[in-house]
């Protein structure tokens, strides 16, 4: 089966549902390696540095409670908040790209696939 065979089989509404849940999957299926691989690993390093900075934010407070103290808002806490937030924002620009993307690159795909009939 060829790329463009298996990028028929989807319909857009469904590669933008795959682009929701996973960005760059949309594009695998529309037969992108490259782009759909560069965005997968852009978005799994994303993740896991949400995680990191989750456990960061979150070590002081946790060790405050523990220690039985009122957990204080300094730079242990604004700092790793900050760049959360930072990375929070990259997610959404990768993921709004990788939708949008998705739509474009659908729809182009779809109108070449009628023109070649």
């Amino acid at each position: 089966m060829t790329e463009n065979n298996e990028a028929q089989e989807y319909s857009i509404k469904d590669l933008v549902l795959l682009s929701m849940f996973l960005p760059g999957m949309a594009q695998l299926a529309m037969g992108h390696k490259k782009k759909g691989l560069i965005t997968l690993v852009i978005s799994a390093i994303l993740f896991v540095d949400i995680i990191v900075h989750t456990f960061l934010l979150a070590a002081p407070v946790f060790g405050a409670i523990l220690a039985g103290a009122d957990p204080q808002v300094d730079e242990r806490i604004l700092d790793p908040l900050k760049s959360l937030l930072i990375v929070i924002g990259i997610v959404f620009l990768v993921w709004t790209w990788a939708l949008v993307d998705t739509i474009f690159a659908a729809r182009r795909h779809k109108s070449q696939a009628g023109l070649q009939r």
